[in-house]
Parts: structure tokens; C-alpha cells; sequence
């Protein structure tokens, strides 16, 4: 979720990721409407209200991405579109390369659908990290 939000914010303004430290989803969702969209990603070991929070997001009518392993297909219908991304296994810990590789590909389709107005956002984004130096562009 940081990974994508990070991608999304060089693409466009009002991206963010939920719920912040000491906020609760329900305050977090409040306001949002049929004009935003939320993505959710749930993995397996998914936190208690998770459910919820996708009732909550339909309730409100706020279009919902939903991209998660196939744990949580059975809540694939709170969703608009569901993204179904396996996890690997490779000895201890499991591989979410399928999951890192649909961040990109959404990434890219919102740059792609954002045309000039998107571009110029990470023409900006860009710039200011060659001027504030916080990145090793090379």
C-alpha cells in the first residue's frame, strides 16, 4: 500500500494511505464519496473490520479496487474491480511479486489515463528531487 501510494502521489495531488497512526478507518472514510476511489489491499492475515471496511466504502458508494491472494475472494463482490494476486511461497516467507507487479501496471494505467496533466505532476516531482538531492537518480 505505501509502495503504491508512493508511485500515485508523483502521478497526481489528494492520494493517500489509510487508516494514519491514531486515526480510525470510519474517520479515515468519512467524506469520501462516488467522486473518490479507494484501493485496498488485503493479503492473507488480513486485521479484524477489514470487511467492514469495504461495506462501508460500497455503503457510501466510493468506487472500490480491491487487490488481494484468493483468501479473500469471497469479498471480491464489495468491489467494483477485484485483482487477484497470489502469494509465492519460498521457504519461510511468502513472495509478493504478483502484488508489487500490479502496483506498477496501476501505477502506469493512472499515468497513462492522467495525460499531460499527470506527466507535468511527475515532471514536477522530478525536478524537485534533483533540487532538494533526497534521491540518487542515477
Amino acid at each position: 500500500a505505501l509502495h503504491l501510494r508512493t508511485q500515485l502521489q508523483q502521478i497526481r495531488d489528494g492520494v493517500a494511505v489509510a487508516p494514519t497512526p491514531g486515526q480510525t478507518v470510519a474517520e479515515e472514510l468519512t467524506g469520501l464519496g462516488p467522486q473518490d476511489v479507494v484501493v485496498v489491499l488485503g493479503f492473507r492475515r488480513r486485521p479484524r473490520g477489514f470487511e467492514e471496511a469495504l461495506k462501508g466504502c460500497a455503503e457510501a458508494q466510493v468506487p472500490l479496487i480491491l487487490i488481494a491472494d484468493p483468501s479473500a475472494r469471497h469479498l471480491a463482490h464489495h468491489a467494483r474491480h477485484w485483482i487477484e494476486c497470489p502469494v509465492g511461497r519460498s521457504g519461510a516467507f511468502g513472495s509478493y511479486a504478483a502484488a508489487f507487479s500490479t502496483v506498477a501496471w496501476l501505477a502506469g494505467a493512472v499515468l497513462g489515463a492522467g495525460g499531460a496533466t499527470a506527466a507535468g505532476h511527475v515532471d514536477r516531482a522530478t525536478e524537485l528531487f534533483e533540487t532538494l538531492r533526497e534521491l540518487d537518480l542515477g
